[in-house]
């Protein structure tokens, strides 16, 4: 139970609140809600919210009591306004009115899985509306100045702080910018299909209580059957094994005379090993190929113990998703009216607010608003590697504030050790569509690693940043061994297209000149500086295609955020290009490259997140095109870099490379008592690549006494420990093959900072 009061207001006592089921969390509707020994009462609606009024109260109790529950009573200050959330236990009942044995259990997996044989597929809603409020705002909080300046911007005495609303993809969003209340409200909108084997909740796999491995992860109880004139329907009860795994409670109501399902409710445990989520709960009601859902969830933006010992407030959202030909029929006060939207609009308009919304929109998008300029790339601020050392840059580009369709970038970056300028500029179009369209020409003076090329964007969508790295090995890059980069200089002429909501076309021209390392007699690397440099006259033309099938994607000014589902990512490339040495000719070559990227849902188990990628050069090429295996010679663990691996150690023309990564969702560490608390999870990783050098790239130019073909296949496998306070990771790693290869480690132990959902 959570009891928080706020401002009073003259001598009247308010109360809001809901009332759910301890065991399920789902919510209790019709419950009787009273001040004990008055006249003042209430009763829950159809989710179990409740509005209590009392008037000249001295010492008011709250009595909650509902047919088959235990009542429930709490104490509320008089004159004072309260927001209450109180889990009812029920009631023990003999054994002749429910019964329930071994037998029963039985007759109602029975019935689970004839429901889930005659399933039919639902049409996935098409309107939806989304609400977000502020909640469990104490009255420690309300001391602060932090929280004060929020209530005060509403003037609002309200317990339930509107921040948040969404009507079929309108957004009107305060606190934090609606990108982010795009992802962290995600369980409201994601496809949700009780029909499959599992669910997938903020990409992680839950099994579902009709799959057919059910009764692995549930106990399914017959608690009533309702007799009509046609049918019976039969009423199920279902509970999680094990309440510390991602998992559910809840109930569904099955028809006996179809043998279909007519309506579920599943609610998260409190105690489930899930960051963030402190519940969710999702009502789905069924009728044929119509379906209704509405969900409810309660996320800690910061993870507290309890509910009673809080420091921050939660985001309580609530959704309603229905087909297109399913008349909307609640009134309550969660649907977006014009209040909300006022408070909402007073809560933007205040400092304090600007400055967090800012705060949040820099860190997702890397752009820092300032006016009519972003400033960012952030990343482009400053960084280390071996040939500069240090780097120092200015990356701007126009804002939102300044032009919508259109946006002009760039940044200046200046090495300290190689004493020279890069830069980038570049001009992009974007079309006022709901399908995006875009067009732009950039110039670019800047540094490239040796093997780069278009295509490795297939693993890095979401990255920014320069090269092939993350924020961690980005940060320990300044390791004495790294040395992969080359300069380039190119003017690019590029567009995208969706050219259907989940399949895009992208297509690059590049007319430039690429960099050659400076090396001595023996082929060892030579330092250089930025104006050492030796070049040779590259062009190209890459085609990509993007093909998806239930991904999600966040639109931001001009940029594209994916949040991955549960089915295939498959992309695919290629490129025509032509290059000229001094005093040669132009060669023509070509390549190829195919990258296939899924998030499989394996129950209680976890997920398996693999990726595996495929690729050949057609023709011989200067060393700087070679595709480079890329390794990571720092502490920090890379998803798609070899840990133990040299930099430049293999190159090929023809290559593949897979990555998986197991995340077992804690399902060893969930059954271990009092380890169980911390939600850590189990963490298997296998990497392995080959590569083939079929062609003489010799007669080219001399390859670097690093790049060497691959003879073996190479293969590493780790095992490690996630969720570390929340945010770490630690993995053990050892190399299966090459193990004679004394130029590398053949074991170690890395680390990664990852926020895991």
């Amino acid at each position: 139970m959570l009891l928080s009061s706020v401002v009073a207001v003259g001598q009247q006592t308010l109360v809001v609140g809901q009332i759910t089921d301890y065991a399920t969390g789902a919510p209790i509707p019709n419950a009787s809600v009273m001040f004990r020994f008055t006249p003042f009462g209430t009763a829950t609606d159809e989710d179990g919210f409740f509005v209590l009024r009392g008037d000249s109260l001295r010492h008011p109790v709250i009595e909650i009591t509902a047919i088959g529950y235990l009542p429930f009573h709490a104490k509320i200050k008089a004159g004072r306004q309260a927001a209450l959330h109180a889990s009812l236990k029920e009631e023990p009942t003999p054994l002749d009115e429910l019964i329930v044995t071994p037998h029963r259990d039985e007759r109602a997996w029975h019935i689970v899985r004839a429901a889930a044989q005659n399933a039919i597929p639902a049409a996935q809603p098409e309107h939806e509306e989304v609400k977000a409020y502020l909640s469990h705002l104490t009255p420690q909080m309300l001391k602060r100045k932090i929280w004060k300046k929020i209530t005060d911007a509403t003037n609002d005495s309200t317990s339930l702080i509107a921040v948040y609303a969404e009507k079929e993809g309108n957004a009107t969003a305060a606190l934090f910018p609606e990108a982010s209340y795009r992802q962290l409200l995600h369980p409201l909108t994601m496809p949700i299909d009780f029909n499959c084997n599992s669910l997938l909740i903020n990409n992680r796999a839950c099994p579902s209580p009709l799959g057919k491995n059910g009764r692995r992860w549930y106990k399914y109880y017959l608690a009533d059957s309702l007799s009509n004139d046609t049918s019976t329907t039969y009423v199920i009860h279902y509970r999680t094994r094990n309440p510390y795994s991602l998992s559910l409670n809840g109930e569904m109501q099955i028809d006996s005379a179809s043998n279909r399902l007519r309506s579920i409710t599943a609610t998260t445990p409190p105690t489930a090993n899930v960051n963030l989520i402190r519940e969710l709960s999702i009502n789905q009601s069924y009728d044929g190929q119509k379906i209704q859902d509405t969900r409810h969830v309660l996320i800690d933006l910061i993870r507290q113990s309890d509910s009673t010992h809080r420091f921050f407030p939660s985001l309580y959202g609530v959704s309603r998703l229905t087909s297109s030909n399913i008349q909307q029929t609640d009134t309550t006060d969660r649907v977006i009216d014009n209040s909300d939207l006022e408070t909402i609009e007073r809560l933007r308009n205040t400092p304090f607010i600007k400055f967090v919304n800012w705060t949040v929109m820099t860190l997702i998008s890397y752009h820092a608003p300032a006016g009519y300029i972003d400033v960012g790339d952030i990343s482009q601020l400053m960084s280390f590697n071996r040939q500069e050392r240090f780097r120092l840059g200015i990356p701007l580009r126009t804002s939102a504030k300044l032009m919508t369709d259109w946006v002009v970038g760039g940044y200046g970056a200046y090495g300290f050790r190689d004493k020279g300028w890069k830069y980038n500029a570049y001009v992009q179009y974007q079309s006022p569509t709901e399908l995006r369209h875009q067009v732009g020409v950039s110039v670019t003076n800047d540094y490239t690693r040796i093997g780069a090329h278009a295509f490795q964007d297939f693993l890095l969508e979401n990255r920014t940043g320069r090269g092939f790295t993350d924020f961690m090995t980005g940060l320990l890059n300044f390791m004495p061994h790294c040395r992969d980069y080359i300069p380039q200089r190119q003017i690019s002429i590029y567009t995208r297209h969706d050219i259907a909501p989940r399949i895009e076309l992208n297509a690059k021209i590049n007319i430039g000149q690429t960099g050659l390392g400076n090396y001595d007699e023996s082929g060892q690397y030579a330092y250089a500086r930025w104006n050492q440099f030796h070049y040779f006259d590259h062009h190209s033309l890459q085609v990509a295609m993007r093909f998806s099938f239930d991904d999600t994607r966040l639109r931001l000014h001009q940029q594209r955020i994916y949040l991955y589902g549960r089915k295939p990512v498959i992309s695919l490339g290629a490129e025509l290009g032509t290059y000229r040495l001094a005093g040669k000719s132009y060669r023509p070559y070509g390549r190829i490259h195919a990258t296939i990227r899924q998030n499989i849902a394996a129950g209680m188990a976890g997920n398996i997140d693999y990726a595996f990628e495929f690729g050949r050069i057609i023709g011989e090429v200067p060393y700087p095109l070679l595709y480079a295996f890329y390794g990571n010679e720092t502490y920090a663990f890379d998803r798609y870099r070899f840990t133990l691996m040299n930099n430049m150690r293999y190159a090929a023309d023809t290559y593949f490379g897979l990555h998986v990564l197991w995340n077992m969702g804690g399902l060893l560490f969930n059954s271990i008592p009092g380890v169980n608390r911390a939600r850590l999870r189990e963490l298997v990783e296998f990497k392995a690549a080959y590569g083939i050098m079929r062609n003489n790239h010799n007669n080219v130019t001399t390859l670097p006494t690093e790049f060497t073909a691959m003879k073996n296949p190479y293969a590493e496998i780790g095992v490690g420990i996630g969720n570390i306070l929340g945010c770490g990771d630690v993995m053990f790693v050892w190399r299966l093959t090459n193990r004679n290869d004394k130029s590398s480690p053949t074991w170690g132990v890395r680390f990664r900072l990852h926020i895991l959902p």
